[in-house]
C-alpha cells in the first residue's frame, strides 16, 4: 500500500536527494528534493496532480484524462479531452479538435502541412519526403520517403512501390482474387515475380531463378512458410503443379497425383495412379519398373 523511493543526483559537492512517496499507487503520491525547490510531485488521481522536473519542466492534470498540460522549455502542450488540444514547439505545431476526428500538423522547417478529417479525408504536402491525398473510400495516394501506396475503391484495388535502398518492390492487389509481387535485390540482382489468381492458379519466379506454377491455389495468400508446409500434400491437391529449381531439377504433378514426375541429375522418376505403377531411369542408363510402391524390377540398360 505504501512505497518510498529516493534518488541522488547533481555534482559531487552539491548532491541533492529527491524522495517520492506513494500510497496505493498511482492514486496518491508526493515528492520533493531536500533543497526545498526544484523537483516536486503531487498527485491525487484522477482528480488533480502536477510534476516539476529537474530542468523545470512542468506537467499536470485535472480530472485525468479530461484536462492535461505540459511545459518543457520551448514546448507547450495542453489537451481538453476530447474537444481541443494543442502542442507547439519552435519548429512544429499540432492541433486536435474532437479527437480523433480533426488533426492538423505544421512543420515550420520542412514546410509540411498535414490535415486530416479522420478517416475520410487527409492531405499532406509541402515537404520532399511526404505527400498524401485521401478521399476515403474512393481514392488515396500516399508517398512517404521511398514508399508509395495508392488505392481506388478501397479495398478492391491497391498498388504499392517500396525502395529501402536494399530492395525495390512493386505490389498490386485486387482483394481477394488477384495479387502480384515484384521485388529486385539491388546488390545480388535476385528477382521475385509472382502472381496469384485465387483460387485458380499461382505462378512465379522466385530467388535464384526458381520457377513454380500451381493450379489451383487453395489459399488466398502465398509465402515461403505456406509453400513449404503444403509440399507433402501438394500432389494430391493440385490439378497441375510444376517447379523448376536452379540446378535444373523439375517436379511435375497432374490430375491430383495420378501423374507425378521428378527429374534430377541422378535419375528420371515417373509415377502413375499415386505410385501404384511407375518407372525410374538413372543417369547410368539403368531402368527399373516400380509396382505397388515397394516392388522394383530391373528392365535393363537404355541406349
Amino acid at each position: 500500500a505504501y512505497a518510498r523511493s529516493t534518488w541522488t543526483y547533481g555534482p559531487a559537492r552539491e548532491r541533492t536527494n529527491y524522495t517520492e512517496h506513494h500510497v496505493f499507487w498511482p492514486f496518491l503520491g508526493w515528492g520533493r528534493d531536500d533543497a526545498g525547490e526544484g523537483r516536486r510531485l503531487f498527485r491525487i488521481a484522477p482528480f488533480y496532480g502536477y510534476k516539476i522536473g529537474r530542468n523545470g519542466a512542468r506537467s499536470g492534470f485535472v480530472l485525468w484524462p479530461f484536462y492535461t498540460w505540459k511545459r518543457d522549455g520551448d514546448r507547450k502542450a495542453f489537451f481538453v479531452f476530447p474537444f481541443y488540444g494543442r502542442s507547439e514547439t519552435p519548429t512544429k505545431r499540432e492541433v486536435t479538435v474532437m479527437f480523433p476526428f480533426y488533426n492538423r500538423n505544421v512543420d515550420f522547417l520542412s514546410g509540411d502541412v498535414d490535415t486530416a478529417l479522420y478517416p475520410f479525408w487527409r492531405r499532406a504536402s509541402g515537404s520532399e519526403g511526404k505527400e498524401i491525398d485521401r478521399a476515403w473510400p474512393l481514392h488515396e495516394y500516399r508517398r512517404v520517403d521511398w514508399t508509395t501506396t495508392e488505392y481506388w475503391a478501397w479495398p478492391f484495388w491497391r498498388r504499392k512501390y517500396t525502395d529501402d535502398g536494399r530492395e525495390f518492390g512493386r505490389y498490386t492487389w485486387v482483394p481477394p482474387v488477384y495479387k502480384r509481387v515484384q521485388r529486385v535485390h539491388r546488390r545480388t540482382g535476385d528477382e521475385i515475380d509472382k502472381t496469384m489468381v485465387w483460387p485458380l492458379a499461382r505462378w512465379g519466379e522466385y530467388e535464384n531463378d526458381r520457377y513454380e506454377v500451381a493450379v489451383p491455389a487453395p489459399l488466398p495468400f502465398d509465402g515461403p512458410i505456406t509453400r513449404q508446409a503444403g509440399r507433402a500434400v501438394r500432389p494430391f491437391i493440385s490439378l497441375y503443379y510444376r517447379t523448376t529449381e536452379p540446378t535444373g531439377e523439375t517436379e511435375t504433378t497432374a490430375a491430383f497425383g495420378i501423374f507425378m514426375k521428378r527429374v534430377t541429375p541422378a535419375a528420371r522418376k515417373v509415377r502413375l495412379l499415386w505410385g501404384v505403377v511407375g518407372w525410374d531411369v538413372q543417369s547410368d542408363g539403368q531402368s527399373y519398373l516400380r509396382l505397388l510402391w515397394g516392388i522394383r524390377l530391373r528392365l535393363g540398360t537404355s541406349e
